[in-house]
């Protein structure tokens, strides 16, 4: 069921969890275009749910487990923001574990993909900031809106992206993490953690429960 986690005058975010692994998929209405952060299966009957406008469909994705870009081939028009950091695992199954859980394996055919830089980035008149933490994977970004940021599976609310799989690294996470802590301490604590599974939280909670980031 189509959630609303976030609204202004300026920006409106809906919450839904899709196939095939409970991937949260964010719909980021702004600036009369619409956001669709991390594609799950069945995304592109989001928009219908609701009646707010929109003039494009963008994607963005935090990082390219199978989870998170198996929709977005359901939009062949529309343009992938994506860091290099995380490119890889769109054509390469190997990469994006798509093989690894019993199911078919993932190759993104849409091949309009904008690379998008470290540190501020413009998009359509929508500015946000891009982040690197990796750990769960080499290429886990953090898309930081102000008022709420999309941290894929980089961190939930109580907890952290595994660093079991290929590619990750427990080194690294805890690098990453305590490099984000730091961070968050510039942020208003109203502001609102979207992550790529499970619940959302403020800053304020996150640093209150999820324990991994007192402990690195």
């Amino acid at each position: 069921m189509l959630k609303q986690v976030y609204e202004s005058k300026t920006a409106t975010v809906f919450k839904e969890v899709l196939p095939p692994v409970g991937v949260n998929t964010f719909l980021l209405y702004m600036n009369h275009h619409l956001f669709i952060v991390d594609p799950g299966i069945g995304s592109s009957k989001l928009p219908n749910l609701n009646d707010l406008p929109y003039e494009d469909i963008t994607l963005l994705i935090t990082h390219s487990h199978f989870d998170h870009i198996s929709g977005i081939d359901e939009f062949p028009d529309s343009k992938i923001l994506i860091t290099q950091e995380a490119l890889p695992g769109l054509k390469d199954a190997y990469v994006n574990l798509s093989g690894d859980f019993g199911g078919g394996t993932t190759v993104v055919q849409n091949k309009n993909i904008q690379i998008l830089s470290k540190g501020e980035n413009r998009i359509l008149d929508c500015a946000f900031f891009v982040m690197i933490y990796p750990g769960h994977t080499q290429g886990d970004t953090v898309f930081d809106f102000g008022p709420f940021l999309f941290t894929g599976d980089f961190i939930f609310c109580d907890s952290i992206g595994r660093t079991d799989f290929r590619f990750s690294d427990n080194d690294q996470m805890k690098k990453s993490l305590a490099k984000f802590r730091q961070y968050l301490l510039d942020k208003q604590s109203t502001d609102l953690i979207l992550p790529g599974h499970m619940g959302v939280c403020s800053v304020k909670q996150l640093m209150e429960n999820n324990v991994f980031l007192s402990v690195y």
